[in-house]
């Protein structure tokens, strides 16, 4: 697939498929991304580092 991206590309004429298919109720991705849960797939949070008082 990373080949084929690299070498041939992906070419969507997005405004010709709003125009032919109008009844769909069409989004972009930062629309569809915001209704996901992203909890699940995120990176824990890393720890804060400790602090040793020297005395």
């Amino acid at each position: 697939m990373f080949a084929y991206f690299t070498t041939t590309g992906l070419d969507v004429d997005v405004t010709g498929l709003r125009r032919a298919f109008p009844e769909i109720a069409w989004h972009g991705f930062a629309d569809w991304a915001r209704t996901h849960d992203w909890t699940s797939v995120r990176a824990p949070e890393p720890a804060a580092p400790s602090r040793v008082s020297r005395a």
